[in-house]
């Protein structure tokens, strides 16, 4: 339906409320940003989005809205210019480990009000750009050992407004330049087993602020050479 569109900077499908979505005919090749399904039901996106092969794809933004599948990144390998992904009010389910190792180039992700049963350890492995890495208001139980692993450039990481109620031992562990992980108004008992936050030579800044209630194991943080700065405002402590 829609091919060789090389100068479309945006491509947007809104408000189809009753349209039963089967993107096979697009080809998308030098867009700059695609805008996926705001107010759509997708189910699929590999084999419907992208159907051409030994092709390179060149949107860098891609933002994806009411997916309702399990996710991996090998749906997006052919975008070779793909730096920033973006879901919203998404149910991927379970994330499972090793899946999101390509495309590399990936600098952020980000996701937005989102169902995700569990980010199993390792999930991120082999994205050795990613710099940013964010979850916020999204239903998502606990974070994992490992979750996050030797990311090289990982720098940020944010976790606001989820319901967490368990961040396990070396959940973030061997970031070496990681500066920054910011918790923030998370719902209900938050857990911090021993050791969750170890082996990040480069963080300066951590903040676990405006949180119902939290329990800090001993050795929480242990390892962390640069601190120089921890924010606990606002929290129930135990």
């Amino acid at each position: 339906s829609f091919k060789s569109l090389d100068s479309l900077f945006e491509f947007s499908l809104v408000e189809f409320r009753k349209f039963s979505i089967l993107l096979k005919d697009f080809l998308f090749c030098n867009n700059e940003r695609i805008v996926i399904s705001i107010g759509n039901k997708i189910t699929s996106i590999a084999s419907h989005l992208i159907p051409c092969k030994n092709k390179n794809l060149y949107s860098s933004i891609i933002f994806i809205s009411n997916l309702i599948k399990t996710i991996d990144f090998s749906d997006f390998e052919q975008f070779t210019n793909l730096r920033k992904i973006q879901f919203h009010n998404c149910q991927i389910g379970t994330m499972r480990q090793s899946r999101f190792s390509s495309p590399p180039q990936v600098q952020r992700i980000y996701f937005l009000m989102t169902e995700i049963d569990r980010i199993e350890p390792k999930t991120f492995h082999g994205l050795d750009q990613l710099d940013d890495f964010s979850i916020q208001m999204s239903k998502i139980s606990s974070i994992e050992s490992y979750f996050l692993y030797n990311q090289k450039n990982l720098l940020q990481i944010e976790l606001r407004e989820n319901k967490i109620d368990l961040i396990k031992e070396k959940a973030f562990y061997y970031l070496k330049s990681v500066n920054s992980i910011t918790f923030i108004s998370n719902y209900g008992i938050m857990k911090f087993e021993s050791n969750a936050f170890s082996n990040l030579p480069q963080l300066t800044y951590l903040s676990i602020n405006k949180n119902e209630q939290i329990i800090l194991s001993p050795y929480t943080i242990a390892n962390l050479s640069s601190l120089d700065s921890i924010v606990m405002d606002n929290n129930l402590i135990e």
